[in-house]
């Protein structure tokens, strides 16, 4: 078996053992009110054992058919489809039964808007009122919509019970769908090699933040790291090397920034960060440190001394008008401590 058709049987199951139970309580319960019409109708013994059919081996039937389904979802679709149906031929042998009938047809609604939203409930409720109809008209039932107070009491567990079990079953799924959405967000903003943030997203954060840093009576700065020779480790080891660099250093980058630091790719072999509330000297230090942090992990990675990084450091001030002209300053520093001879840490 292909894998993308395992896949498809593997949530097909999913799918299908999630619903099992939600339509098992649900038929069971609507069978409890149907049965309360019947039993007060003296009804034959057929249309009882009709209806237990419908409460308990419907549902293993459309449990089979979704969990073993190429498309699952069409496949439950139909099977809430074929519920309607069902619904509509158990409100015609009521006789239209008011309360019985109307919480029949609500609570299937529900099924198909929980499911599948209107474009579902619209085609069920056709078949639903077709299948009524048929029935009507082949049973030639008359209307009869009183209520007994027994029909109102085996009423009472369906429209207490399965609103709250349809109710829980959607709130669950809005969370994981909340949760997803976190996590696509999360995803945007991070560059996909490194885990930090991407270029775009490092510039709205800093940039948003530039007044207050530049107010910070503790002061900022902000570093530019540039691994040295990257393009020559890549041609000498492979670019899967590249990459596994590329990961080291950001971690090594994550570790020893703090939660109000902004720290960031800004392209290819260079990384950004932004330490707030630190002094120029301060700045120097942690730069030094990054720099012998990030030469430590070359023996992790197999690269003996040649992981070295040049640094250039900018501190805030009052003449820093623009994050654009703050990263220039940084990169100037870059500039020098390249032309130095590299592996350097150079303030600008």
């Amino acid at each position: 078996m292909a894998a993308s058709d395992a896949m498809t049987k593997g949530k097909g199951f999913g799918l299908a053992l999630r619903l099992l139970c939600a339509r098992t309580v649900g038929l069971s319960l609507g069978a409890l009110a149907v049965g309360a019409v019947l039993l007060e109708r003296h009804s034959s013994g057929l249309l009882f054992g009709l209806l237990v059919a419908n409460a308990l081996l419907w549902p293993l039937l459309a449990y089979r058919l979704t969990a073993g389904a190429v498309k699952p979802v069409r496949q439950e679709s139909l099977n809430l489809i074929v519920d309607s149906a069902l619904g509509g031929i158990w409100v015609a042998v009521m006789h239209g039964a008011l309360l019985p009938s109307a919480l029949l047809i609500a609570m299937l609604a529900m099924d198909k808007v929980a499911f599948g939203g209107w474009r579902l409930l619209l085609p069920a409720a056709l078949v639903q009122a077709l299948a009524g109809w048929a029935t009507w008209i082949g049973l030639g039932v008359h209307f009869a919509p009183e209520t007994t107070m027994t029909m109102v009491v085996a009423c009472l567990p369906h429209l207490v019970i399965y609103p709250v079990l349809v109710s829980t079953s959607t709130h669950r799924l809005l969370r994981i769908s909340q949760n997803q959405r976190r996590t696509i967000a999360e995803l945007a903003r991070r560059d996909s090699l490194s885990g930090l943030l991407n270029r775009g997203q490092w510039e709205r954060e800093a940039g948003d933040q530039l007044d207050r840093l530049r107010r910070n009576p503790e002061g900022a700065a902000l570093l530019l790291i540039d691994i040295d020779h990257f393009k020559a480790i890549n041609d000498r080891h492979g670019h899967l090397v590249g990459d596994q660099v590329i990961r080291s250093v950001a971690d090594t980058i994550r570790s020893m920034t703090r939660e109000r630091d902004y720290a960031g790719r800004y392209g290819g072999d260079e990384f950004v960060v932004v330490l707030a509330g630190v002094s120029a000297e301060s700045a120097r230090t942690i730069a030094d440190r990054l720099q012998a942090a990030i030469a430590v992990t070359a023996q992790v990675i197999g690269l003996g001394g040649q992981l070295t990084t040049s640094i250039g450091v900018a501190s805030i001030d009052a003449e820093v008008a623009s994050l654009e002209q703050w990263v220039g300053r940084a990169d100037a520093a870059l500039y020098q401590a390249k032309a130095a001879g590299r592996a350097l840490v150079m303030a600008g």
